[in-house]
């Protein structure tokens, strides 16, 4: 009797076992498809990780065949939601910026600040400040002195070029030239 129901315990155990591993199996194939779904990833890619997972729950069959003590199995099972979780954690790719937005020295703004009628009026007034100005002291921390006034020239002949100018008037001598033609 003692022969038998030790039989029937290790069938059952294995029985258990068996199962728990489907689960297990079953379960990693959810989440590789999930990841690979998030991740973009191509089917050959999850297809090679199912066929290794495969291949890894083979080895543990064959380890599992082998005799081993009850405590060591608890440790096992203990370690392998470790792991699991520590896969989990692994850090999102770095991003990495291109070449044009490299050479981007302020974001682009979706809202403007002021109206653009409103920067029209005074853009072709801005400067760059000076000690002259009554500044103790002027610091550039994106540019040089000489970079800076440059920059913001170019801007300001870019904006000249393409603002509409609403103030515009005609002078006398233009008045003068139009009289004279009629």
């Amino acid at each position: 009797k003692a022969k038998q129901l030790a039989e029937v315990r290790r069938k059952a155990e294995e029985a258990r076992k068996k199962a728990q591993e489907a689960a297990k199996k079953k379960k990693e194939e959810e989440e590789a498809a999930k990841k690979a779904k998030e991740e973009g990833k191509s089917e050959e890619k999850a297809e090679e990780k199912k066929e290794q997972k495969e291949e890894d729950q083979k080895d543990d069959k064959k380890e599992e065949d082998a005799s081993m003590d009850d405590d060591e199995k608890k440790e096992e099972k203990k370690d392998e939601p470790v792991e699991e979780e520590e896969e989990e954690e692994k850090e999102p790719p770095k991003v990495e910026l291109t070449d044009e937005e490299k050479n981007t020295w302020f974001a682009p703004r979706t809202a403007p600040d002021m109206k653009d009628r409103d920067v029209a009026e005074s853009f072709a007034n801005f400067t760059v400040p000076s000690a002259d100005e009554g500044f103790d002291e002027v610091k550039f921390a994106w540019a040089k002195d000489s970079d800076a006034k440059a920059y913001l020239r170019s801007k300001v002949l870019e904006r000249k070029k393409t603002t509409r100018v609403e103030n515009l008037r005609p002078s006398q001598w233009f008045k003068d030239k139009a009289v004279e033609w009629k």
